[in-house]
């Protein structure tokens, strides 16, 4: 990656610098490979999450006479508009969140030139690792340092300032978070186990063991033959709607076994609940509607981003104002913040009526509903308007009274 200038120097760093003066944090425990998007349901949560904040657009704010304006004129937005010329913002953001949860942490490199934020590029989170440096030996004591090993096998030492960690709320030390996949080996496990049950299933033709009945005696030898004869000729879905001939004396009855009764249904919801518990989404969002309680879809949409999003990108939100932004800039007001219009966006007569409700009562402009409903302003549209019949509380009975008194 040639972008990043610093490069991390040849030495082993675990075997020059003893464990007790660099602390090694985010260890990856899990097997190398192992990868868990073969699993429908915890594939449909990365998906939804990744795309839910990829979809929200970045904007810059600033604080002016105690009210936050939206700063358009700033050269961050460009960067915004566009992290880098390979990547767009809903791939870049929704590859961050990706790479968040399934493994814990979430890394991108801030490209500098000139002091100014040029672009932003995602690392493999599972190529970075985090060190604490106590002792003080690359920087300031307890400073966050960040390795990053490229396809090549090159290490390059990056500082805090350099890189955007979104990691998740289950941390045990507040640098590094706990991914979801650490938390759902046993689910996974049972997953695994009710897929392979219907492979098998399926793979028999639907059906389960059978017994066969026989009234005479059969050596070891005999029993054998006629069993692999039978499964050769009733397994698989090539025999279904076969013919099975059986020799005189045969019986043969098939054990019933179905979903139904082993309860194989409920069972693997119970196990996807369990798997979109751990990222926070309710079950009505992955299609199980049978204890669903919102009034509407509006509803749901809330909930959704109150109870889910938010917990996401307030963090985000946070450590992009602290590291896109410069020292002057963040301490006078500037943030970052994402668009949630998208995703709690009531039907159009709902909004008409509460854009007409904030107009009368002067808390929003005509031009800032239609910059809300993508149209352009108007002439006379940024001054604020009342009713004129409205006065103070202090001022009610005034009316009534003669010559001021």
């Amino acid at each position: 990656m040639g972008i990043i200038k610093k490069r991390l120097d040849t030495l082993n760093v675990q075997n020059s610098i003893s464990t007790d003066l660099m602390t090694l944090f985010g260890a990856n425990t899990v097997e190398k490979g192992s990868h868990k998007l073969g699993e429908l349901t915890y594939f449909v949560c990365l998906k939804m999450l990744g795309e839910s904040v990829g979809k929200l657009g970045l904007d810059l704010y600033k604080d002016k006479s105690d009210s936050s304006t939206m700063d358009s004129r700033h050269y961050l937005n460009a960067v915004l508009r566009r992290p880098n010329p390979h990547t767009t913002p809903f791939s870049f953001w929704s590859a961050l969140e990706l790479n968040k949860n399934h493994y814990g942490n979430g890394y991108a490199y801030i490209h500098m030139e000139r002091g100014k934020v040029h672009s932003l590029h995602i690392l493999e989170s599972e190529k970075v690792q985090v060190w604490i440096d106590d002792a003080g030996l690359w920087s300031t004591p307890n400073s966050v340092w960040y390795v990053y090993t490229d396809q090549n096998g090159q290490q390059y030492k990056l500082s805090h300032e350099q890189v955007i960690h979104h990691k998740t709320s289950v941390s045990f030390n507040g640098i590094t978070g706990l991914s979801a996949k650490d938390c759902l080996y046993l689910s996974f496990d049972n997953a695994k186990a009710g897929q392979k049950y219907i492979n098998t299933l399926f793979n028999n033709g639907l059906s389960s063991g059978s017994v066969v009945y026989y009234t005479g005696d059969l050596d070891k030898k005999g029993e054998v033959l006629i069993q692999n004869k039978l499964m050769q000729l009733g397994s698989g879905t090539n025999n279904v709607g076969g013919v099975l001939p059986l020799p005189v004396g045969m019986k043969l009855e098939q054990l019933k076994q179905d979903l139904v009764s082993s309860q194989f249904l409920e069972l693997n919801k119970y196990n996807a609940q369990q798997i979109s518990s751990v990222f926070g989404i309710k079950p009505s969002m992955i299609n199980d509607y049978s204890n669903s309680k919102y009034a509407s879809s509006q509803a749901e949409q809330q909930a959704f981003y109150v109870d889910t999003l938010m917990p996401v990108l307030v963090p985000l939100e946070s450590e992009l104002s602290y590291k896109l932004l410069t020292k002057r800039e963040f301490q006078s007001g500037y943030n970052l913040e994402f668009n949630i219009d998208s995703i709690i966006r009531a039907d159009f007569k709902t909004r008409m009526e509460t854009y007409a409700q904030a107009v009368d009562k002067g808390i929003l402009s005509i031009n800032s509903v239609r910059k809300r409903e993508g149209e352009p302003p108007v002439p006379e549209g940024d001054k604020l308007i009342v009713n004129g019949t409205y006065i103070p509380l202090a001022d009610v009975g005034k009316q009534y009274s003669k010559g001021g008194e």
